[in-house]
């Protein structure tokens, strides 16, 4: 029957909001998937979305860098929540900056956004020569010495305008499995999948949804590679407040469990823009000492590699996400107008 998952990683996925999917029980039958049900109006929207971003990939790419930086300048007018949730993490992180400072950065971080739709689009319809053509790849050799000894190997990004491009690079040259929460909509859920798993160059690449702990120790027993971004606000109740630049920030101490039971190494990993075009695939060596058992310890390592990431190219970090949202001692939500 296999080996059982820990009690602490089932309540993970339950206090995450994760529907249970059947992995952390034996006697309960994989559940089957969902048929898509009738056409509604916004699924008009969701097509013309994904077909715009299917455009976005056809103009050569110097052309679509400068159209994606033009794109980001107008989405700061015309996004005002996400603005304004960027700018109070900036605030946050950067307690040292005026308000110039902290405005010129973003500004910056939009022009990211627009850019990063432009390789969202080279991700998942890019031709791989026209990608391999752009890439160089610094540190390959900790991936392979992580590896050698037959261990699987968790490789740790945070949330980059440039995820899904840096997955696909990823995937071109290993064997990786993408843990993912799927889309509460589910026609996008359905349509990113696809394109996700249309990228597939070996037979055993795949995704698995987040909270399918069983599936992830499984893989990493087996020396598998999962692709793991655990950067978001966790609002579970072991979630554990570490310090994100030196702000405490909820999050979830699974990673590092998961690393434990599964025996695997964590490898933190970037893909930087290059200034004269292309990009750089940065790999850093393996995270030492970890995990080594006490989960605050272990998360607060895991968020420096993600600092230390980050500050490689700070203005391509997804600063609209809502990282503070939950906050150690009942104080007022930071991004409530009037807060900050």
């Amino acid at each position: 029957m296999g080996r059982l998952i820990p009690t602490e990683l089932v309540n993970y996925t339950c206090a995450a909001g994760l529907e249970p999917a059947g992995w952390y029980s034996a006697r309960r039958p994989p559940q089957p998937r969902k048929r898509p049900g009738p056409m509604r109006p916004r699924d008009l929207l969701i097509w013309s979305g994904f077909g715009l971003l299917r455009l976005l990939s056809l103009p050569p790419w110097p052309l679509r860098l400068h159209l994606g930086r033009g794109l980001g300048r107008l989405l700061y007018h015309l996004m005002p929540r996400p603005r304004h949730v960027a700018r109070v993490n900036l605030r946050l992180v950067n307690p040292e900056l005026d308000d110039q400072a902290i405005e010129r950065r973003l500004r910056r971080h939009f022009v990211e956004l627009g850019v990063g739709l432009f390789e969202l689009g080279l991700a998942w319809w890019g031709r791989r020569e026209l990608l391999e053509g752009m890439l160089e790849v610094e540190g390959w050799e900790h991936i392979e010495t992580a590896r050698a000894d037959g261990r699987g190997v968790i490789l740790l990004t945070p949330h980059f305008t440039n995820l899904e491009l840096g997955g696909r690079y990823m995937a071109m040259r290993l064997p990786i499995v993408i843990t993912y929460k799927p889309d509460k909509d589910p026609l996008v859920d359905r349509l990113i999948s696809a394109n996700r798993r249309a990228l597939k160059t070996r037979a055993d690449q795949d995704l698995l949804p987040a909270d399918d702990v069983r599936g992830m120790l499984r893989l990493l027993r087996r020396g598998g590679v999962i692709w793991y971004a655990p950067d978001i606000n966790y609002k579970g109740k072991e979630r554990v407040f570490t310090d994100f630049f030196g702000v405490p920030a909820a999050t979830a101490p699974h990673p590092a469990k998961i690393a434990a039971h599964g025996n695997a190494r964590m490898v933190p990993y970037v893909l930087v823009r290059r200034k004269g075009g292309g990009y750089r695939l940065v790999i850093d060596p393996p995270l030492e000492d970890f995990p080594t058992g006490d989960a605050v310890v272990d998360t607060q390592r895991m968020n420096q590699a993600l600092e230390a990431l980050v500050a490689r190219c700070p203005d391509s970090y997804l600063w609209i996400m809502r990282r503070f949202l939950t906050r150690p001692n009942p104080v007022a939500d930071p991004y409530r107008k009037g807060t900050l």
